[in-house]
């Protein structure tokens, strides 16, 4: 699955025009085409491994492989990210992230960070590489028995290390009942059959186009009646819009006259495969803009594939231990709770 900016570089000057800190043109070109994709790969349908999964909720389930990356409008990855085989990979280009800022002191602090990493000792070689847009693996387990120690000497008051840490994973992912998940897919049926219209625009290789618009309005509206008295079944959620809210539910039923979006029509563009499956979905953000005017757009989209190869194990990573960030966490903590004032020679020592 693939989520792309696909605003064009004047397309986003063009958004931004008149404003006391308009974008130029040369940073436009820099954040056009940022996208991102996710690609999982299993062993076994994926509804089979979530219901089996009974294995630690920071790993994921056994026979999953997953990759996540984050790219330029070049497709040049800025961040990637692999769980092959229950192994963790991590590489950032961290010289290509700061390129994207404005600001010339961001790529003179990366720089100055290399070249700190750098002359660390030789046990600090994963840090050395992670720093330099190359491989490093880590073991998730090492990394979850780390935290419980860290946990628990902090718990105790050990000297040098953090205080207020999490205070522990998840030991269960909340699930919804058979009667509300039930609730729920008719409310959001009963809604989309009432507000929203699907017109055909045909093929073209091989691809169905469908157009799909609603009043912005009304659609609104009619989803918040449909599913606030659900969201009171779903565990954790009622609790936290409880929390967010002075009130427990709205006082009176939501109209398309008391919506936030926009009064009109708007629309996604869908197409489907020869196999009846999703392929894309294209949408127009800036049509949800209340201010917003002709000829100006923010176009999003989603893609999904799936023959996309399976995530693969990078060669050559650097494995970075976990007694080395209980050294570094250590030594962090100790440099930063001193009163010397100094911030040299910490980390090296």
């Amino acid at each position: 699955m693939s989520f792309s900016l696909d605003a064009t570089a004047a397309q986003l000057v063009a958004l931004d025009k008149g404003t006391s800190d308009a974008m130029k043109m040369v940073d436009a070109q820099k954040v056009a085409g940022l996208g991102a994709t996710l690609v999982l790969s299993a062993d076994k349908p994926l509804g089979q491994v979530m219901k089996t999964q009974e294995s630690s909720q920071s790993q994921l389930p056994a026979g999953v492989d997953a990759s996540f990356e984050v790219h330029a409008g070049n497709q040049k990855p800025l961040l990637e990210l692999r769980v092959v085989n229950q192994v963790d990979y991590v590489r950032v280009d961290m010289a290509a992230i700061a390129a994207l800022s404005d600001d010339p002191s961001e790529a003179a602090s990366v720089s100055q960070m290399q070249q700190e990493i750098g002359s660390m000792p030789a046990e600090y070689a994963a840090l050395k590489a992670l720093l330099s847009d190359k491989w490093v693996s880590v073991d998730p387990k090492q990394l979850e028995q780390l935290s419980k120690e860290l946990q628990s000497q902090a718990g105790s008051g050990a000297s040098g290390l953090p205080s207020g840490l999490p205070s522990g994973l998840p030991t269960a992912v909340p699930t919804l009942a058979a009667g509300t998940e039930q609730k729920l897919a008719q409310a959001l049926s009963q809604v989309f059959q009432q507000d929203v219209t699907l017109t055909d625009k045909g093929s073209s290789n091989g691809q169905d186009h469908i157009v799909v618009s609603a009043p912005a309005d009304k659609l609104e509206a009619d989803l918040t009646q449909a599913l606030t008295p659900i969201v009171k079944e779903i565990p954790g959620l009622s609790d936290a819009l409880k929390d967010s809210s002075s009130s427990d539910s709205p006082s009176a039923a939501p109209s398309a006259s008391s919506s936030t979006a926009p009064n009109k029509d708007i629309s996604a563009d869908l197409y489907i495969g020869s196999d009846g499956s999703l392929s894309k979905v294209a949408f127009d953000f800036w049509q949800l803009n209340p201010d917003g005017k002709p000829g100006e757009h923010l176009p999003l989209s989603l893609t999904f594939n799936d023959q996309a190869p399976a995530p693969a194990a990078p060669s050559g990573a650097t494995a970075l231990e976990a007694s080395t960030l209980q050294d570094l966490i250590t030594s962090m903590t100790a440099d930063g709770g001193s009163d010397s004032g100094s911030d040299s020679g910490s980390l090296a020592g």
